[in-house]
């Protein structure tokens, strides 16, 4: 069994960072283009956070059978703040400025960046209870040999969950040269106030993390298991490093850990069988068109909640057509509540309120307000001629079980002001919560 030690997640990306003195060269030419004088701050390396892709089983997002061998593509999960190599670096003395000296990156390198986070990152609880890195169990399968971390993905099977077309399958080694190629920054370093010590301007990357399993037809013996870490494009990022000394150290050590049971293998499904997407919680959907388009006008309904209101128009939404969300899977997996957030696109045609347009989630199309599940007013304004402008609506804590065949209503109205609005396009996205 897997699961994730602590599910902390960092949103932070980068620290901003100034220098009493630097200069800066943008173009790599030798000219320095200007300096920033400012008070230093002194950031420490950034720490990795891994995330499970699964808390309970192993996510097995691809396996086949071939000779007699069975092989599996495992999602171990996603670790952020990865860092994979260092562009500049240099020792200020406190005395003489100087400047960061460009350093090779080469596949070892990162190979060997990459292997050190993972090792660190990815636990194996062995049967009896003793925990110990990926690296010692991998060592006690396979003692002839050498653990590391892919930087390519090699798969010669096919992938059939769905979270698999969004994950990387790039060469980390081959993305991380393309991206550093297009850096020409250098920084020279010095001047009062800034802190003696080591710098390093480094090369940091959110990862996906994949096991390549391979069995014995019976699951029972383990014959090889290999770990590829792949960066996602787009989601490198640089950053200034600082470590006081008296020699470098940047601590990349990871915050939290995922693991997995030592005999993880032995307990694997059937080749070819599909395992659903895991669902956080909480859960949140793609945002997808629901509304039927411009249709015409909605009047005011009269008399305050006036029977008006049953003639004005109704969407009526599929979620298992627009989202392919099934409410009794959702609910066997735990979650109760469900938030809707519509994006309402709408204008004035007759009068101006403040908040005179309405909209509800109604859990079926009967004539009746006991079916209302949310009843929201919201403000387009603009006089009779007003523009067209997206409005944002948001429907919260909503039982599921309210909803029945997985059909959601919305309704339209407008009062108390005797005025009329325009309805075109609705965006509709849901979050579950268990």
């Amino acid at each position: 069994m897997m699961k994730r030690i602590i599910g902390l997640m960092v949103l932070l990306t980068g620290i901003i960072f100034t220098f009493n003195f630097i200069s800066c060269d943008l173009d790599g030419n030798g000219d320095n283009e200007g300096e920033i004088k400012e008070d230093i701050i002194t950031p420490p390396a950034l720490r990795a956070v891994p995330i499970a892709a699964s808390n309970t089983e192993p996510w097995v997002i691809g396996s086949y059978s071939q000779g007699d061998s069975n092989y599996y593509l495992i999602d171990v999960g996603t670790i952020s703040n990865v860092y994979v190599a260092t562009i500049l670096s240099g020792n200020y003395n406190g005395t003489i400025p100087i400047g960061l000296t460009r350093t090779t990156v080469n596949r070892n390198i990162v190979t060997q960046s990459l292997t050190t986070t993972i090792s660190n990152s990815v636990t194996v609880t062995e049967t009896n209870s003793h925990k110990v890195g990926i690296e010692a169990s991998w060592k006690k399968k396979f003692p002839i040999g050498t653990f590391s971390a892919k930087a390519g993905y090699e798969w010669t099977g096919t992938k059939s969950n769905e979270r698999s077309n969004s994950m990387s399958t790039s060469d980390t080694y081959e993305t991380a040269q393309e991206y550093i190629d297009t850096i020409t920054t250098s920084f020279t370093i010095g001047g009062d106030g800034v802190l003696p010590g080591f710098y390093r301007y480094a090369l940091y990357a959110i990862c996906d993390v994949y096991f390549l399993i391979e069995t014995s037809l019976d699951n029972q013996e383990l014959k090889d298991w290999e770990t590829i870490v792949c960066a996602r494009e787009g989601n490198y990022f640089e950053k200034m490093d600082f470590s006081a000394g008296p020699v470098p150290i940047f601590d990349n050590s990871p915050i939290g850990e995922i693991t997995f049971s030592e005999d993880f293998y032995k307990d694997l499904p059937p080749v070819g069988t599909y395992i659903p997407l895991p669902k956080s919680d909480p859960y949140m959907t793609d945002a997808v068109y629901v509304g039927s388009g411009v249709w015409g006008h909605v009047p005011w309904v009269g008399g305050g909640h006036g029977t008006n209101l049953w003639r004005q128009h109704i969407d009526t939404v599929n979620l298992k057509d627009s989202f392919d969300i099934d409410l009794n899977e959702i609910q066997q997996e735990g979650f109760k509540k469900i938030d809707f957030l519509l994006h309402v696109h709408g204008s004035e045609r007759d009068n101006t309120s403040s908040r005179s347009q309405r909209v509800g989630i109604f859990s079926s199309s009967f004539e009746s307000w006991s079916e209302a599940q949310g009843w929201i007013p919201f403000g387009i304004g603009g006089g009779r001629t007003g523009p067209w402008s997206w409005n944002y609506v948001v429907f919260e804590n909503i039982p599921i079980d309210v909803f029945k065949d997985n059909l959601v209503y919305i309704r339209y109205a407008s009062w108390p002001d005797a005025h009329t609005w325009e309805r075109g396009a609705v965006i509709m996205q849901l979050v579950f919560h268990k």
